[in-house]
């Protein structure tokens, strides 16, 4: 987040912790406490290196963050499934989810009604489609007429079995819920662009999950608006999961596929030029830079890409059936000397070089100083300083040990010491009564 960014979400900021403060004075303590207050007043804060982070679904600076965390999943899961996706007879839709929100508005549990709801209906889809996958988002719109809560989703479903969604959907809320579709099915182009559709899609489901009159809460400045919403929908917000994935929009699925893939060329964006200097030296490949771009030529195409971002940081990707020269003939750069093959280069130059007529290699002779009588003077006088610290040690030692030795001794003494008491007092009780006898 920009410094910008973080000043102006921290001024709107203001405005909910102003809510915050009049709801804990109610002492509405079911629905916030002091310490989700502390933690809205810290966020933004830097802490060392890092900024605080206080996750309310309220807060304007984590609303910001969170939205770009979505649609940066979201990105990744919609590319990485475009290797699986694209089977026929399945095609991508737009779905919402919704039940008659005023029959269960006063419900306690109409959160864990509505997601029992979801997971009756996509076990019925999956006894007919069990390649079915979804990007599922769940959202909450306050009804400011009614003061009550409208729980929904929105899904990019990726299915052959469209036809039958209505219908499932009837019979699983007992024909209290409806289902529409915003886009009847998404297209998408090759490689990295995205249609218009998509675009929207990806939007609408990374946007804010809490939202009133089509209005999302990181936008809201009304004051009084903003307070009925959250003393409405923090309860429900509680432990609320905005998105989950399956299938082949799993982001680890996705991800690991694309980290086991190997080649012989890479291509790693916005590579780390620190690591590269350190590593550049032991890798064995051809090497060129192309401004924030690294390119790598293996001899053997065993490496991997999820290998290659450790080493490099970036994102690495691999480039098939193009040759190496064409492609720095292409981008108008030069392969690097200084590396782990342009060393080897240099080596077999010089072995080259020498005499091939004979087969014993010379070894090259060094300069070398000869010792002066100042430095054998000045050696002797240092060894001398050295002994005389290392008798001191050797005293000090000497003296720590008859310390160590003396008080084990003292020690013996005072157990004997004490033994012998012990043997008395004894004595004394067992021989108590023939004393009286005595006396």
């Amino acid at each position: 987040m920009n410094q910008k960014t973080l000043k102006k979400q921290k001024q709107k900021n203001l405005l909910v912790e102003q809510i915050f403060e009049e709801i804990l004075l109610e002492k509405e303590q079911e629905i916030l406490t002091r310490k989700d207050f502390e933690k809205l007043l810290s966020c933004g804060n830097r802490h060392g290196k890092y900024l605080n982070k206080c996750n309310d679904k309220f807060c304007k600076i984590c609303a910001v963050r969170n939205r770009h965390e979505r649609y940066n999943k979201i990105e990744q899961s919609i590319f990485g499934s475009e290797k699986f996706a694209g089977k026929k007879g399945y095609s991508e839709h737009f779905v919402t989810f919704t039940v008659d929100y005023l029959q269960y508005a006063e419900n306690e549990n109409y959160k864990e009604i509505f997601s029992s709801f979801l997971k009756k209906f996509f076990k019925e889809i999956r006894k007919k489609d069990k390649e079915i996958s979804y990007i599922l988002k769940r959202e909450i719109a306050y009804n400011e007429k009614n003061n009550c809560n409208n729980i929904h989703s929105h899904a990019l479903v990726y299915t052959k079995n469209i036809d039958i969604f209505s219908e499932t959907w009837q019979k699983v809320t007992e024909k209290q819920g409806s289902i529409s579709f915003k886009f009847d099915e998404v297209r998408r182009k090759k490689g990295t662009e995205l249609t218009e559709e998509m675009k929207k899609i990806m939007n609408y489901l990374a946007k804010d999950p809490i939202s009133c009159n089509g209005i999302t809460a990181e936008k809201i400045e009304d004051k009084e608006l903003l307070k009925k919403i959250i003393l409405s929908t923090k309860k429900t917000v509680k432990n609320w999961r905005t998105l989950e994935f399956t299938g082949v929009y799993s982001p680890k699925k996705s991800e690991k596929k694309r980290k086991e893939e190997r080649g012989r060329t890479f291509v790693i964006q916005d590579f780390s030029r620190e690591k590269f200097e350190k590593e550049k030296i032991y890798v064995n490949a051809k090497m060129a830079v192309n401004g924030n771009d690294l390119l790598l030529k293996f001899e053997h195409n065993n490496c991997r890409v999820g290998q290659l971002e450790k080493k490099f940081g970036g994102s690495a990707t691999t480039i098939k059936n193009e040759k190496w020269e064409k492609l720095l003939e292409q981008l108008g750069i030069k392969e690097m000397k200084d590396t782990y093959i342009g060393k080897q280069k240099k080596r077999n130059e010089q072995l080259e070089s020498w005499d091939k007529k004979t087969d014993v290699i010379i070894p090259v002779v060094l300069p070398y100083s000869v010792e002066t009588n100042e430095d054998k003077e000045e050696i002797k006088r240092l060894k001398k300083i050295i002994a005389e610290k290392d008798k001191v040690l050797i005293e000090k030692d000497e003296i720590i040990k008859m310390l160590m030795v003396s008080s084990k001794n003292k020690d013996e003494e005072i157990k004997e010491m004490k033994t012998r008491e012990k043997k008395i007092a004894l004595f004394l009780l067992a021989n108590y009564n023939n004393f009286n006898k005595l006396e």
